[in-house]
């Protein structure tokens, strides 16, 4: 069994920030708290500096929002709804044709989402249900909301400015906006700002029914949120923050590196979601810094180990070193998988293609440009062979020199979705899934040799986890253990399965309950003290050595 574990280090990866709330210090709420959104779900920080972060299971948050007694949160695959300071979260039910969420905003009992293809969701039970309110809107791509009062509220689309007295029953579009692609918006009384991705800048004195133009941004400053106090107007864009002292005639640079959200907090404190974390200005935003540690908003939440390097990646945050926290220099992003094999070789795919690293992941060098090498399982062998397949089942390849040249080869599954590879020096394993059928097939190789059926078992959904030392298989709370005689149904650690390894004839399987471990082919398993598995995002291992990733970024390690 595994020995005791010892704290290995922080994993401290930098990740863009790309919605913020500043919570004021209430009876209900007396912390204060500013709650970010990222690639990687949420985080709550607390006056002392520490954060908590959280995943509402909706993908990449780009808005945040106070609905009620409850916090909501926007995403690129839905909303989802937290009652206890974003600590956990529920989905929320979303009619309607689903669209990544760009924006939130709520005021008199009325919550409204903007989203990229479904126009704007409307909710009046504090963001438990949502259904479409696009009435006259004449593009569905909201990029930016704000409310001026309780009933009056902007939308900014691709398609100018539009407006609803109704509380987002129904829209028209302002005269004079159309054809603008307004990617911000600010209201402070009934003065609002608007800015287009052209960099244009539009003010309204009667609350957005009339607008006028101001001075232009600097050339190539892409607008990506808006905030003013009255006598300031800061623009976020992709070269800074811009401000203007002069109702926005003229703009100043007052921060330089890409800028994707603002707020304003209490006491007038501006606050600015950068690409490594957060600024934040007293000063009415003529000087800004660092405001606290980075914000673990990443998507970092995969391992792996080569040698004595911890490496993690996440599809957005691509490749990282974990101790460091530095992304890997020429390594893909986004990525698909990355996987460690023997001789100290890693391999990265991602849409840009297959990426090869000898040193640990601080050099890489692409050996299959593009489509080719866009694939999303990889299975080193003990011998230094690789195997890859493309998860649509249409491209099975093989590499026998170590990942540098890569072979295409037929296989017996079509076009089947391939879950996952598992791989010896002689031997392959594959799970493929027959959705007509509901149900995930085994199939076992041979180096140079026939395939064969080796097993299928009924399955709603295409889950599956495979390991080949020793051979396991977990199928949607299914398992079966292998040996040369076939497969054997046995049982697993309670609850979801999030992650199944082995390595050196052990395995380790992490559920959504248990972090467990098993020395004897699955047969018995033994929790691990010491860990909630609730916080644990992923496990690896790489002969002795066990490495274990905590959700709020701590590593630890053991040579059991």
């Amino acid at each position: 069994m595994t020995n005791a574990w010892r704290r290995l280090a922080d994993a401290h990866v930098p990740a863009a920030v790309l919605a913020v709330l500043s919570e004021p210090a209430t009876s209900a709420n007396a912390s204060g708290d500013v709650i970010v959104g990222g690639a990687g779900g949420v985080a709550i920080g607390a006056p002392d500096g520490s954060w908590t972060a959280a995943d509402p299971g909706i993908g990449a948050v780009a808005g945040v929002v106070r609905a009620g007694s409850v916090l909501l949160a926007g995403g690129a695959s839905g909303i989802a709804r937290s009652s206890d300071g974003g600590r956990t979260w529920r989905r929320a039910v979303v009619h309607g044709v689903a669209a990544p969420v760009t924006s939130l905003v709520a005021a008199g009992g009325n919550t409204l989402a903007g989203t990229l293809g479904s126009g704007v969701l409307r909710s009046a039970d504090d963001g438990r249900t949502w259904a479409p309110a696009g009435f006259g809107l004449a593009s569905h791509d909201v990029s930016a909301l704000a409310f001026v009062d309780d009933h009056m509220v902007l939308a900014g689309t691709d398609d100018g400015i539009h407006a609803s007295p109704n509380a987002g029953r129904a829209w028209r579009q302002v005269a004079g906006t159309s054809g603008l692609g307004v990617t911000a918006l600010a209201v402070h009384g009934d003065v609002a700002w608007a800015a287009a991705e052209t960099g244009e800048v539009l003010v309204s004195s009667d609350g957005g029914r009339a607008w006028t133009r101001r001075g232009p941004l600097p050339a190539r400053a892409v607008p990506s949120a808006l905030e003013t106090n009255g006598d300031v107007v800061v623009v976020a864009t992709d070269a800074g923050i811009l401000r203007s002292a002069d109702g926005g005639e003229t703009w100043d640079s007052a921060h330089r590196e890409p800028v994707f959200t603002l707020a304003i907090a209490a006491g007038g404190e501006l606050i600015a979601g950068t690409g490594s974390g957060l600024v934040s200005s007293g000063d009415d935003g003529r000087t800004w810094s660092p405001r606290g540690g980075a914000p673990p908003v990443h998507d970092v939440s995969r391992l792996v180990v080569t040698g004595a390097e911890v490496l993690a990646y996440g599809p957005m945050a691509g490749v990282v070193r974990c101790v460091a926290g530095v992304p890997m220099v020429a390594a893909p992003r986004p990525v698909s998988v990355v996987t460690a094999g023997p001789h100290g070789v890693v391999l990265a795919a991602g849409p840009g293609g297959l990426a090869r690293s000898t040193d640990a992941g601080r050099s890489w060098v692409n050996v299959l440009p593009g489509d080719a090498g866009f694939v999303h399982v990889l299975a080193p062998a003990e011998d230094g062979s690789w195997w890859a397949a493309s998860a649509d089942g249409a491209r099975l390849l093989r590499s026998a020199d170590g990942g540098r040249t890569w072979v295409n080869l037929s296989s017996p599954w079509g076009t089947a979705t391939v879950l996952a590879l598992a791989a010896r020096a002689d031997t392959v394993l594959a799970a493929t899934y027959d959705a007509p059928g509901a149900a995930v097939d085994l199939w076992r190789g041979r180096v140079d040799g026939p395939w064969s059926h080796s097993g299928r078992v009924p399955t709603p959904r295409p889950s599956v986890q495979l390991s080949l030392d020793p051979p396991a298989a977990a199928f949607d709370g299914r398992w079966v253990y292998g040996s040369e005689r076939g497969w054997r149904p046995g049982d697993g650690p309670a609850g979801r399965l999030r992650r199944l390894i082995g390595a050196g004839g052990r395995l380790f399987a992490l559920t959504e309950t248990v972090l467990a471990e098993s020395a004897d082919s699955g047969r018995t398993w033994n929790p691990i003290a010491g860990f909630d598995a609730a916080q644990v995002a992923d496990v690896a291992a790489s002969g002795a050595a066990t490495v274990l990733l905590t959700s709020s970024g701590e590593l630890w390690t053991t040579a059991g």
